[in-house]
């Protein structure tokens, strides 16, 4: 099967990144029991959208991060994806846009959105509410193609609108707000995600769960910190 590169990126698509040294954030991850996805299947591609400018709120939230860290049967699982992508479609493969996402990056991530308060929990998840990123136990990814080109997803990461929804993206194709190569993208990415046992939500294309939240309290250690500090 023949996949179209996206050619038309709403939001900036960044240089493939080369493999980077451990940072000591990774080491303060791994300390945690946390584990580098790409250490499971070096096929997974990973670039962290928060660990650049290239984001919604324009910051590098994750300063030396380059590394993609999950629990290790939430990393079991995507590298088990990874594995029924390459069966299925030998020319695609995974690219992490984040995983492991502390309490206090999505608290700077909530302080610097610039969406009205009445808004802005449609789109960035509150702190106090803990999001399942903040366990290690959720991933934002897209497919590429092994040269590296971006498929057609209908819209970029974080992409603020009705478009980005993963319900209703029949009528979306008939009314021409995103492609039927894009539908059909979607649906490649969420059946290899939900076969190795994530679950997508319905207003993030992007997003897969692997648990849900009671299950995380219940299984994993909150991360607060990027780093180690007095208070943690």
């Amino acid at each position: 099967m023949a996949f179209d590169a996206f050619d038309d990126v709403p939001e900036k698509q960044e240089t493939l990144p080369e493999k980077q040294k451990k940072s000591e954030t990774a080491f303060y991850f791994e300390s945690l029991g946390l584990v580098d996805v790409q250490s499971l299947d070096s096929a997974i591609v990973v670039s962290l959208k928060y660990a650049s400018e290239d984001n919604f709120v324009k910051t590098n939230l994750y300063g030396d991060l380059k590394r993609a860290y999950l629990q290790t049967d939430v990393a079991d699982k995507l590298a088990n994806a990874s594995n029924i992508l390459q069966t299925e479609y030998p020319e695609l493969r995974l690219l992490v846009w984040d995983a492991v996402r502390p309490v206090s990056v999505q608290q700077r991530m909530w302080n610097l959105c610039d969406i009205p308060l009445s808004r802005r929990h449609w789109y960035v998840s509150p702190p106090e509410k803990r999001s399942l990123h903040n366990y290690g136990a959720a991933v934002d990814l897209t497919l590429i193609i092994v040269d590296g080109k971006y498929l057609d997803m209908g819209t970029g990461f974080d992409h603020f609108s009705d478009t980005a929804y993963t319900v209703n993206e029949v009528e979306m194709v008939r009314v021409g707000k995103i492609s039927k190569k894009a539908a059909e993208n979607r649906l490649i990415l969420r059946n290899v995600m939900r076969e190795a046992g994530f679950s997508p939500i319905d207003y993030e294309w992007w997003h897969f769960n692997s648990c849900s939240r009671n299950a995380a309290k219940s299984k994993y250690p909150l991360i607060f910190e990027l780093l180690k500090t007095k208070n943690n």
